[in-house]
């Protein structure tokens, strides 16, 4: 039960992108944004959850995983039911802030459970599969929306992430999370932890790769796509959601492809591969102008993308101590978001 849950909240962690951007078109023919105002609801998703994350290893170790998580969950759907009912970009920004706050931490919490209930090999199997539920994600909700919000509107996407916080919170009242808070995790306690993981020359060159895909993810790929599909080269608004899904879908299979690559080849070998890949696939992205060449391309992107960040993941989770687990897993998140927020703008 607790693996199923753990899952869940692995998916949930990744909808908060996915649901906004087969809607972007349709918010921005609504309200009349700017293309600097749609990156803005990326980048405000982002900004909460990077100055919540870097605190989120010692709030988890005091007021315990399930009380955070119960939190969290109450949060998103407050988020998601705000933007639902937003008529103006403000109020919208506001529920996406509140989203930001309550689903990033999330991403932290699914790997921290792993981390908490596995150990050697099944830790570092549970966390790549974790990478590949939230790869299915963002596959998945794209194709769905793109289907829900001709039909309904592009309200129905934030319709959609609050029932899946909801039911995620009614799955997680009767769980029993087997960890004990501890009173002990002092700020000066967790401020030496975050320190020893920062200091770490393993973790941080992990940490930049990670921020580098989050720069390519948020900056080249999310903001631009819809821009290019239907400002462009004109096409319908409702293909932007299955563009983002193939993309996605290309995370998903090189996330699948991780554990095959590395019974072959040593784990750095595999990294250079898929990072040769991924600078190869962005050029072929930039170069494309077809519907059919922007679909191989963004393919291409996600399986790079994919391969390296579940890589990635699993090191992290593997470097991370017992004492330090929801520390550095806070921080891991926090460097994405970080590179998240400004890669729009860059």
């Amino acid at each position: 039960m607790l693996t199923s849950i753990i899952y869940l909240i692995a998916f949930i962690s990744s909808m908060g992108n996915p649901i906004v951007l087969p809607a972007l078109p349709f918010i921005m023919d609504d309200l009349a944004l700017t293309p600097m105002q749609m990156g803005m609801m990326i980048s405000v998703y982002a900004l909460p959850g990077a100055v919540l994350l870097p605190f989120y290893g010692m709030l988890s170790d005091r007021m315990g995983r399930k009380c955070l998580l119960l939190t969290s969950l109450v949060l998103c759907v407050l988020g998601s039911l705000l933007c639902a009912a937003a008529q103006n970009f403000s109020l919208l920004l506001a529920g996406r802030a509140l989203q930001g706050l309550s689903i990033t931490p999330l991403d932290a919490m699914c790997f921290t459970l792993a981390s908490d209930l596995f150990e050697g090999r099944k830790r570092m199997a549970m966390a790549e599969r974790c990478s590949a539920v939230q790869f299915f994600c963002v596959v998945i909700v794209p194709l769905v929306l793109s289907l829900l919000i001709p039909l309904c509107g592009w309200r129905s996407a934030f319709c959609l992430a609050a029932m899946l916080g909801g039911a995620a919170l009614i799955l997680s009242l009767p769980a029993t999370i087997p960890y004990r808070p501890s009173g002990a995790m002092s700020m000066r306690r967790f401020l030496r932890h975050a320190a020893s993981v920062l200091l770490s020359r393993r973790l941080c060159s992990l940490f930049a790769v990670r921020i580098l895909a989050a720069v390519i993810i948020f900056g080249v790929v999310y903001p631009h796509l819809p821009l290019l599909m239907v400002q462009k080269l004109s096409f319908a608004p409702e293909l932007v959601g299955p563009m983002f899904s193939l993309y996605a879908l290309g995370m998903f299979a090189g996330s699948l492809v991780v554990q095959r690559m590395v019974r072959h080849m040593k784990e750095w070998q595999t990294a250079l591969l898929g990072g040769g890949f991924l600078l190869c696939a962005v050029l072929f992205l930039a170069a494309s102008s077809s519907l059919m060449l922007i679909g191989a391309g963004l393919l291409c992107v996600g399986m790079g993308t994919g391969l390296i960040l579940t890589l990635n993941t699993a090191h992290v989770s593997m470097a991370a101590t017992p004492e330090t687990h929801g520390t550095t897993m806070s921080v891991y998140s926090t460097v994405f978001r970080l590179g998240q927020a400004i890669a729009p703008g860059i």
